[in-house]
């Protein structure tokens, strides 16, 4: 071989390398994002409020581990959480669907607050409608009070000027 084909082989030899190389970098990236997204979504059952990624328990190890090969083998994001669902409940889910009695739990918090703001509603109408009558009824009364007053002083008024003239 010339040393140019020699050097374009060598050439050739180290892009298909590179190639094939970066691809499987790409594919155990992917896995490697794959499956710590899946360790985040279970939780683990012994312990307390961390998920498999962050317990250092035999358990969590475990499922990791079951989680590794189940990725491998293909299976879908779905399936992998349901498996562990169906073997430890929904409670292993960090997310876990949202039906059955859970759904009721959603929906207390808005409802209180509808509630407590209906409450509120009533008794400000309640409020303003007690004091409208009252007021309502002080205003004719000083209306009738401030007449009376008026017919007294145009009559002492009247009196006044005739007193004057004569």
């Amino acid at each position: 071989m010339a040393p140019r084909q020699r050097s374009l082989a060598a050439i050739l030899v180290v892009i298909v390398l590179v190639i094939t190389s970066s691809a499987s970098v790409d594919a155990q990236d992917t896995y490697s994002e794959r499956m710590l997204k899946l360790f985040r979504l279970l939780a683990c059952p012994v312990c307390q409020g961390q998920t498999i990624a962050e317990s250092q328990s035999a358990l969590a190890g475990s499922m990791r581990a079951i989680v590794e090969e189940k990725v491998q083998a293909g299976e879908s994001d779905e399936d992998i959480l349901q498996y562990f669902a169906d073997r430890y409940g929904d409670s292993v889910l960090i997310d876990p669907p949202k039906s059955g009695v859970g759904v009721g739990l959603w929906w207390i918090p808005p409802l209180v607050v509808l509630l407590g703001a209906a409450v509120v509603v009533a008794y400000v109408r309640e409020r303003t409608a007690r004091q409208a009558p009252a007021s309502a009824a002080t205003s004719s009364i000083a209306d009738d009070e401030l007449e009376e007053i008026a017919r007294e002083v145009l009559a002492n008024r009247s009196g006044t000027e005739r007193a004057s003239q004569a």
